[in-house]
C-alpha cells in the first residue's frame, strides 16, 4: 500500500542543485524556495516559481555527458502491516492548524548576510483543511482535501533611511489531494493512477503542501513499529563554483532509513491520540547509523487525523504543528 507522506528528498545524482535550492523537511513535505536576487526590493518577494534554473539544467546536462548516473532502492516494514481504520473523513469538514516553521531562506547564499536586513529564526501561519466532496476517479471514490494554502508570511524585515519594510513568502501554496475512502491512498490526476509508495519516499510526485493525513495512520495500534529504508549507488556528482560547473567520477553509497513507533496513548489538544515518534538516521562511512532528525506524530485515535506534530534536527525544534480548530 502507498504511503502520501509529503518529504521532498534531493538525489545525489545532481548534487549541485543543493546549491541552487535548499530542503525543507516537512510535516510532510517540504518545499524549495527560490533565492532573493536583490535585497533592495526584495520586499513581498514570493518563492512560486518552480521552473529548472540554468545552473539546474546546466548540472542535468552535465551529468548525462559524463554518464553520472544513480540507482535507489527502497523498502519498508509497513507494508506488512494491517489496517485498523477507514479513513473517516465527512465532506464539509474544515481542520484549521496554527504552524510555526523555521527560516526557509539560504544563509550560505551571496547577499543572505547584508547590515540591512534581519531575518526571523520562524515564521508563523495558519493553514485550514476543506472536506469538499466525493469524487470517482477510475471507479473508485475519493475525498478531495483542498487547501487554501499558507497565504503570505512574514520572513523578515530590511531597513532603510525611508523605514523598514516586510520581506515576505507564501510558503504553501493552494492545493488539494484525492484520498481513497477505503485505504488512504492518493492520485495523480494527470495519470489516473494511484501513487507509488516509494515515489512519495522518495520524493518523486508533485505534492508540496502540508497535509491533515497520511495512510499509514490507518495502520496505528499500541505498539506497532515501522522502518523504511533507502540505498542509493552513485557514480559521481556534480559540483558547481561561481556558476561553473564540473563533474567528480567518484562511486559512493548512501544508506538512510526511518525508524517509527507508536508510544502509547496521550490526550493531546482534547483529543484521544497516538503518540508515534519517528528518527531519520544516515549510515556513516564506519557504518555507524547517525540520527539526524527525530519527529512526533501525534494522530487522532477516531479520526486518524494529525493533531499535533513536532520536528527535530538534532535538538533544536524546527518545525510544531496543531490542530487548533475542527468543523463539522
Amino acid at each position: 500500500m502507498s504511503k502520501n507522506i509529503k518529504f521532498i528528498r534531493i538525489f545525489v545524482i545532481i548534487v549541485a542543485v543543493v546549491l541552487v535550492g535548499g530542503i525543507i523537511l516537512l510535516f510532510h513535505n517540504l518545499p524549495q524556495n527560490n533565492p532573493i536576487e536583490n535585497q533592495n526590493s526584495v520586499e513581498n518577494k514570493t518563492f512560486e516559481d518552480n521552473e529548472p534554473s540554468p545552473l539546474a539544467k546546466e548540472v542535468e546536462e552535465l551529468g548525462k555527458k559524463e554518464n553520472i548516473t544513480l540507482t535507489s532502492s527502497w523498502s519498508s516494514t509497513l507494508d506488512s502491516i494491517s489496517i485498523t481504520s477507514e479513513p473517516k473523513f465527512v465532506v464539509g469538514e474544515k481542520y484549521a492548524y496554527f504552524v510555526r516553521w523555521h527560516q526557509p531562506i539560504d544563509f550560505n547564499k551571496p547577499g543572505m548576510h547584508a547590515p540591512n536586513v534581519i531575518y526571523n529564526d520562524y515564521m508563523y501561519f495558519n493553514i485550514t483543511f476543506t472536506v469538499d466532496k466525493k469524487e470517482k476517479i477510475n471507479k473508485t471514490n475519493y475525498y478531495k482535501i483542498s487547501t487554501e494554502g499558507s497565504g503570505v508570511v512574514i520572513v523578515g524585515y530590511i531597513k532603510s533611511e525611508a523605514g523598514t519594510k516586510q520581506m515576505t513568502t507564501e510558503l504553501f501554496p493552494s492545493e488539494a489531494d484525492h484520498i481513497d475512502e477505503k485505504t488512504g491512498e492518493s492520485v495523480n490526476l494527470q495519470t489516473k493512477e494511484k501513487i507509488e509508495e516509494k515515489d512519495v519516499a522518495l520524493g518523486r510526485t508533485t505534492l508540496s503542501h502540508l497535509s491533515v493525513f497520511y495512510p499509514w495512520m490507518l495502520k496505528l495500534s499500541e505498539g506497532a513499529k515501522w522502518t523504511d529504508i533507502l540505498e542509493e549507488k552513485s557514480t559521481g556528482s556534480i559540483v558547481c563554483n561561481d556558476g561553473r560547473c564540473k563533474a567528480i567520477k567518484e562511486r559512493s553509497e548512501t544508506k538512510d532509513k526511518q525508524e517509527y513507533e507508536v508510544k502509547g496513548i496521550e490526550i493531546v489538544n482534547k483529543r484521544k491520540c497516538f503518540k508515534v515518534e519517528g528518527r531519520r538516521l544516515i549510515q556513516k562511512n564506519n557504518g555507524d547509523w547517525e540520527v539526524t532528525h527525530r519527529k512526533i506524530f501525534w494522530v487522532d485515535v477516531e479520526k486518524r487525523i494529525t493533531v499535533k506534530y513536532q520536528l527535530w534536527y538534532q535538538n533544536l525544534q524546527t518545525v510544531e504543528i496543531n490542530l487548533i480548530n475542527y468543523e463539522k
